[in-house]
């Protein structure tokens, strides 16, 4: 018995097609997956642990919600048995999938982690800043203990 044919669309986005929404949308109904367009993906999504920046764009996937024990996570490509394997071994959790443009997941993963980077600089900076200040408030104190120590 061979292998039962997937659906022309399917078959596209196996071989990273880009599909149109309306594409998308048909085969996230026939496989009972709820579809996300551009718009419905969060602002920023929630960072999991064991997801890298890179893990998601290789998958082309990103998780758009967690719920108690269960990770929601939007892919262009539903077909795709391993990335539900995977995610599983990787989190350790239920994972839920939905169906979401590949464009859409790949500009919401820039958006995550480009605020994210923004803001670990940012974070590394002040820290930098006080380390410096600390060393420079710690100057006098070292300066009188040496003195004392001199006598």
């Amino acid at each position: 018995m061979g292998k039962a044919a997937q659906p022309a669309g399917e078959t596209q986005v196996a071989a990273g097609a880009a599909l149109s929404d309306e594409a998308l949308r048909a085969i996230a109904t026939r496989r009972g997956l709820s579809f996300l367009t551009a718009g419905e993906l969060p602002a920023t999504l929630p960072l999991v642990k064991n997801l890298s920046p890179k893990y998601l764009r290789h998958y082309v996937a990103c998780p758009v919600a967690i719920d108690g024990g269960i990770v929601t996570v939007a892919t262009a490509d539903p077909a795709n048995t391993l990335l539900l394997d995977d995610l599983r071994q990787n989190l350790g959790a239920s994972v839920r999938l939905c169906v979401a443009p590949a464009g859409a997941i790949l500009e919401a993963i820039a958006r995550t982690y480009e605020a994210t980077t923004a803001l670990q600089k940012i974070v590394d900076e002040n820290k930098a800043k006080d380390d410096r200040n600390m060393m420079q408030a710690d100057a006098p104190v070292k300066e009188i203990v040496y003195r004392l120590r001199a006598r």
